[in-house]
């Protein structure tokens, strides 16, 4: 799952440059409708009509074909000798005719010198955001975000809020690519915002896709799915083809990474159903190359490397180095289920030479174990141990990087709510103002004085009963919350796994808990002090908790000592979490604490069984287990010796 996730990652980032144009997509309040209106003339009025609609996302709506119509009309109704409308179909038009990201580069440099000369803010900012966009297909995300920087920057002194929400979409694209999750999901929710207070709903709502491939990249599918369905449903109803063909196949990403396989595969035949077909750099092409992954997934390999083969062929002359890489990878895959080793080994060393342009571990992360299979395959066991090596390494990494970028999120999205219900607050403050000068004006003075002693008299009980719902509430609280870490305290995780453990031994379910110390802790404490021991223990409870599971209970059990409960899980998958709890603690970076400080810990696993007495009977068990892994070396996981 966690690799399928990654060419989620990949493949999203592939089908919205697939149907998009170089230019930043925004969304229109309604289709533009298709003219083949030949016999236009230069008329100024008609074309700040014309190009108004297709300002609004008339384009992105709108088909290949109808974009193509779109542009060829309004450029007959160019009035000669008007460089600032000149400047307006250009930016339009900039990327939308599907031309090489080179060609697109070249033309959006231009046209971000000539909107200079004539002092046109709006244009060098449309100008920006097309050749970051051009840039993206060809360069790694790092190397396009000077274009998104300096564009919104642009934006905010020009106080032109609907072009900073689309610059910050178009940014939050850049650093999901990079990996930055969190700061990308900062950059929609904040777009979101601006959209809804400058009256532009229906871009919120299309916002929507982009909030979904941000949760799902963080891993919050059921939050993700919510709003794919949001921005799939706004599409169909606006007959939006492009960002309904996207909400299509992140919907599959989606079934994907929960192992529904056969509803994926459903889905991306309804998105390739739905793409026009014969041009090069086809939506088509993205569509299959998602179906050739379900296909290997579900051990189709030749009808797989049919669909790739289609998909090639489709998506000629594209220059994203890294859809490039992901369609050797697939060849490679589907090579390799047909037992055709060496091919598909040559198809990996090509993935692996395309990718490595795009300097991004999370796809080369993809690569290793599928090349790791096929060298074991064909006997090179030596190479395949190297490459399974190197996964385990980079996976390791991955794992400590998702979870900084979770708590990052979570920091985020209760910013956004705290903004969002300080602008609800102000405008409820400036309503009951308003209603009071209204009474003030209309009353008499004792009815004036009743009403104002009884809004008083409702804002103290109001306030007093705030106050009061809060103490109860803090207090709930800290009785059942570690102060230091955040996590339940041992009374807490006591109460909660006791309750698991009766619902567990009523259906004889399975029921395993780990134990997790930190290694050497008090070196920590009596070399860097206790602040530093306080900050270490906050950074590694707040790393298992990334790691664990939606359903899996987190407790500090005293000290350095950690405990999680994990309801209907056998001894086996309890192992798997607990090694994920290993590697995530260590690779928690302390070095502003301390240069070259690091942190392992042991964890204990123990699994119920059925003469156990009661909880704390498998608390202990799982003691022991822990005290082995300390006895053994540390920085280990050690399983209860009895059967479960």
């Amino acid at each position: 799952m966690p690799r399928r996730r990654l060419l989620a990652a990949l493949l999203a980032v592939a089908s919205m440059a697939a149907v998009a144009s170089a230019a930043p997509i925004t969304p229109t309040d309604g289709p533009v409708t298709a003219s083949r209106d030949h016999a236009a003339q230069p008329d100024a009025d008609a074309f700040d009509a014309l190009a108004a609609l297709l300002d609004r996302g008339g384009l992105a709506a709108a088909t290949p074909d109808q974009a193509r119509d779109h542009l060829a009309r309004l450029r007959r109704l160019l009035p000669p000798g008007d460089p600032r409308r000149d400047l307006r179909y250009r930016y339009l038009a900039c990327g939308a005719e599907r031309s090489d990201a080179r060609s697109t580069i070249a033309l959006a440099t231009r046209g971000i010198a000539d909107a200079r000369t004539l002092e046109d803010t709006h244009a060098q900012v449309r100008f920006l955001y097309c050749r970051a966009g051009a840039r993206a297909s060809v360069a790694p995300p790092d190397q396009t975000l000077g274009d998104w920087e300096a564009g919104l920057a642009m934006a905010r002194a020009n106080r032109d809020w609907r072009l900073v929400a689309d610059g910050l979409v178009g940014r939050g694209h850049m650093r999901s690519l990079a990996g930055e999750h969190a700061r990308a999901l900062n950059d929609f929710l904040t777009a979101q915002q601006l959209y809804r207070t400058t009256g532009h709903d229906a871009l919120a709502r299309e916002n929507a896709l982009n909030l979904g491939i941000a949760y799902r990249r963080m891993g919050d599918l059921e939050e993700a799915r919510t709003q794919v369905r949001l921005a799939l449903d706004e599409a169909t109803q606006r007959d939006d083809w492009g960002t309904r063909f996207n909400a299509l196949l992140q919907l599959g990403y989606l079934y994907e990474d929960l192992d529904q396989l056969a509803h994926a595969q459903a889905t991306y035949e309804q998105a390739l159903n739905l793409a026009p077909r014969g041009q090069a750099r086809s939506p088509a092409g993205a569509a299959r190359l998602a179906l050739g992954g379900v296909l290997i997934a579900r051990d189709q390999h030749a009808t797989a490397l049919e669909t790739l083969d289609q998909a090639e062929r489709e998506l000629a002359g594209t220059t994203d180095t890294g859809r490039s890489g992901l369609l050797r990878m697939r060849r490679g895959q589907a090579l390799a289920g047909l037992g055709r080793q060496d091919e598909a080994l040559r198809e990996y060393e090509a993935a692996e030479r395309l990718m490595e342009q795009q300097d991004n571990d999370r796809y080369l992360a993809m690569l290793l174990p599928a090349r790791a299979e096929a060298l074991e395959a064909s006997g090179q066991t030596d190479r395949a141990l190297a490459e399974y090596r190197r996964f385990i390494q980079l996976e390791g990494k991955l794992l400590g990087d998702s979870a900084r970028q979770r708590a990052m999120a979570m920091r985020h999205r209760f910013d956004a709510r705290r903004r969002e219900l300080d602008t609800q607050r102000l405008l409820a403050d400036t309503a009951l103002k308003r209603q009071e000068l209204d009474a003030l004006v209309q009353a008499r003075r004792w009815q004036w004085l009743a009403l104002a002693l009884g809004v008083v008299l409702v804002l103290v009980l109001s306030v007093r009963l705030l106050r009061q719902l809060s103490r109860t509430r803090r207090l709930r609280s800290l009785a059942t919350t570690d102060a230091l870490t955040g996590v339940a305290n041992r009374r807490a995780i006591d109460q909660a796994g006791s309750a698991m453990f009766a619902t567990a031994s009523t259906g004889d379910i399975a029921l395993s808990v780990l134990m997790l110390d930190i290694d050497h802790f008090k070196q920590i404490n009596d070399v860097h002090g206790h602040l530093a021991g306080d900050e270490v223990l906050r950074r590694v409870a707040a790393a298992c908790q990334g790691a664990l599971r939606k359903d899996d209970r987190l407790g500090r059990f005293g000290g350095e000592e950690f405990i999680a409960v994990l309801p209907c899980t056998a001894v086996t998958p309890a192992t798997q979490v607990a090694e994920r709890l290993r590697l995530a603690v260590q690779a928690i970076d302390l070095d502003d604490i301390a240069a070259g400080l690091q942190v392992t810990a042991s964890v204990g696993v123990a699994t119920r069984r059925r003469d156990d007495a009661d909880f704390a009977t498998l608390v202990d068990r799982a003691d022991q287990a822990l005290y082995r892994a300390k006895a053994g070396g540390r920085n280990r996981v050690e399983r209860d010796g009895l059967p479960g």
